[in-house]
């Protein structure tokens, strides 16, 4: 049973990405980062949050969703990671497996 339930809208930072998964590599999974704005003003912050869309919906978002476009995203709990770098550089990560994705507005030419 699932009891937690996030629902972002923000904006994809490049293209999605669809490779195959699984025993036989059969089952699509559809890769994107959205800037999920918060706060305004001086205290507006951008948070990046790693999406993945799997099988049917999968397909539908990496054919139709572009950089710059808007979705709506719900799924679970978000999970993160967090890790050091060749570089020795702290860095982190936000994921979501997407339950249900809305595509929103296309950017406009010259919005990318």
């Amino acid at each position: 049973m699932n009891f937690g339930k996030t629902i972002l809208v923000g904006r994809l930072t490049r293209d999605p990405e669809m490779r195959y998964v699984g025993k036989d590599g059969d089952i699509p999974v559809t890769n994107f980062t959205i800037a999920v704005n918060e706060g305004y003003g001086d205290k507006e912050t951008t948070e990046f949050v790693r999406v993945a869309a799997w099988r049917k919906q999968a397909e539908t978002c990496a054919e139709h969703l572009v950089k710059g476009q808007e979705v709506l995203v719900e799924g679970g709990v978000p999970k993160s990671s967090a890790w050091i770098n060749d570089e020795g550089e702290a860095r982190s990560q936000v994921e979501l497996s997407a339950h249900r994705v809305q595509f929103g507005a296309k950017p406009r030419n010259g919005d990318k």
